[in-house]
């Protein structure tokens, strides 16, 4: 239950997933450093909350009814479906 209530997002154009902790009431988002001002001025402030990358262009993610994250990805030669998980 480590991601419980924790927001993650999609990025199409460079395939990558992105992490970010709910504030206590669920209505925004609680950023640090370079991301604290709302604005992501280059790729390297987004280090931070880069959950995983190398997808391709993702189109949907979706809590699956196991409770495990799916990341729907349109590559070159067709789609790919990933079932996320955590290391262990």
């Amino acid at each position: 239950m480590q991601y419980k209530n924790d927001l993650f997002v999609a990025d199409a154009n460079t395939g990558s997933l992105y992490h970010f902790d709910l504030n206590e009431n669920r209505t925004g988002l609680k950023l640090h450093g370079p991301l604290r001002d709302k604005i992501a001025n280059n790729i390297e402030e987004l280090k931070d909350i880069i959950f995983a990358n190398g997808f391709g262009r993702i189109t949907d993610l979706k809590i699956g009814p196991d409770g495990y994250l799916y990341a729907l990805s349109s590559e070159d030669d067709g789609a790919v479906l990933y079932k996320i998980s955590q290391k262990g």
